[in-house]
């Protein structure tokens, strides 16, 4: 099965994406991608990522929506999440914080949020879903 397309949620409901999920016949890093384009969709971010616990303070990222577009370049807002992955474990809680934007002087990116969800997962290191949202939608973690 192929990726899900954005466009193609514009005609569909929740449950039509679920059940999309349920029947998904990919790998484990496409099925992943799928429910972040799922979730970023439902929740208004922009981008999203599933980040675990890979012990000795290290961070791996899982999957990451959209895309990157170039290996190796990573975008600020993922930066500051895999950052703040450690608090969120511990927290055991949702955070949400604004997005340190280095050059910034007339305060343009202030509405820029990250969000890290601590996730439950079994027989799993510990898992957060990290959102990127510009806006005030509160939708993604609400």
């Amino acid at each position: 099965m192929e990726h899900f397309r954005e466009e193609r949620f514009e005609k569909q409901n929740a449950a039509d994406l679920i059940e999309q999920i349920e029947r998904f016949d990919g790998s484990p890093e496409q099925f992943l991608q799928n429910i972040l384009s799922v979730q970023c969709f439902l929740g208004q971010a922009e981008e999203g990522a599933i980040l675990s616990d890979a012990q000795d303070s290290r961070v791996n990222v899982l999957a990451v929506y959209p895309e990157l577009e170039k290996k190796g370049v990573i975008p600020e807002w993922l930066a500051q999440s895999v950052e703040s992955v450690f608090e969120a474990i511990s927290e055991n809680n949702t955070i949400v914080k604004p997005l340190q934007v280095s050059e910034d002087p007339d305060g343009k990116n202030a509405e820029q949020r990250i969000i890290l969800i601590p996730l439950e997962m079994v027989d799993m290191s510990p898992v957060v879903a990290a959102f990127f949202v510009r806006g005030d939608s509160e939708v993604i973690w609400r």
